[in-house]
């Protein structure tokens, strides 16, 4: 039986790892050893898919929250079995590594996101550690020979996160190649992540690591500039607990998607608990009752985010 009619968008995790290290991600800025990195089963993915169907009804499933869906070598399988049940999948990756492509491609998502910050690898590399933009260009013009062999309708949608080092010829450039290659150019300002490292900044800087503090003098948009527009809208609200579930590569459920910390789980198996428990949960929790007290779902979360999108580099 349904219990919410409100349509509901699943960031799920397929898995609990990332080949890069970019620093405003918590894979790189936030030592958890004991947070899962496995593969999420096929025969768990199927059930939490089940469940969700019977439960909600359903927007989007998004096979990743933090992690690279590209490593999971069971990929196309997971993508298949979302399309089968007549759901919108979509997909976000670094574009590092495109094992697999042809057959993710004949999975038929519905959206590739890809994420980057550069056109050339002394800029790129400054925020996706460990990544090789040259490998994720020629990986681009691979993906467009790709759908257009299998004369695919996957939109393809480039995330190029900007910062204070590549407003420049970076950006163009790699607006010009998106032009070429016919993929959406949506540029959006770079955060600071998860919430956990947000409340640390509000609190106490002096707890966040030098390479956090790196990170935020690269920000175009400081924290504190965000907030003066999220603010506006602080009365609303928060979609990210309202209408979006979190779940972890292990089955566990997170507060939200911009969690990280095992403690800010609301179940350790989404497959435990009722829609509308789970829903409870979050509206309960300390650390959701702390976020919007202080405001700070807006920084996440429309129309704020897209008011900021709007506005040029100040």
């Amino acid at each position: 039986m349904i219990e919410n009619e409100q349509p509901f968008i699943y960031w799920i995790d397929i898995l609990g790892v990332c080949n890069l290290r970019c620093p405003s991600c918590p894979v790189a800025n936030f030592n958890d050893p004991d947070k899962y990195s496995g593969l999420m089963s096929f025969d768990l993915f199927t059930q939490i898919i089940k469940k969700a169907i019977s439960e909600t009804t359903i927007s989007v499933i998004a096979l990743y929250n933090w992690s690279e869906p590209f490593l999971h070598p069971e990929l196309p399988k997971f993508i298949k079995l979302v399309n089968s049940f007549g759901l919108t999948c979509i997909i976000s990756t670094n574009l590092n590594k495109i094992n697999n492509l042809e057959a993710i491609i004949k999975a038929k998502p519905a959206e590739i996101r890809i994420s980057l910050s550069g056109f050339y690898q002394p800029v790129y590399s400054v925020t996706h550690k460990k990544g090789n933009i040259e490998t994720v260009k020629a990986n681009m013009h691979t993906l467009r020979e790709e759908l257009n062999r299998q004369n695919s309708k996957t939109r393809v949608e480039v995330a190029y996160h900007r910062y204070l080092h590549n407003q420049g010829e970076d950006y163009h450039k790699m607006k010009e190649l998106c032009l070429e290659l016919g993929f959406l150019f949506k540029p959006s300002w770079a955060h600071f992540s998860p919430l956990e490292k947000i409340f640390t900044y509000f609190e106490d800087k002096s707890k966040l690591s030098a390479e956090d503090l790196k990170l935020i003098d690269l920000l175009v948009l400081k924290p504190e500039d965000v907030m003066s527009i999220a603010v506006q809208f602080k009365d609303l609200d928060c979609t990210l607990r309202a209408n979006q579930m979190a779940i972890n590569a292990d089955g566990s459920v997170a507060l939200c998607c911009v969690t990280y910390e095992q403690k800010n789980n609301i179940s350790l198996n989404f497959m435990d608990l009722p829609h509308s428990e789970l829903q409870k949960k979050k509206y309960e929790h300390q650390t959701c009752q702390k976020c919007i007290e202080k405001s700070l779902h807006m920084l996440y979360v429309n129309p704020a985010t897209n008011l900021l999108n709007q506005m040029e580099a100040i």
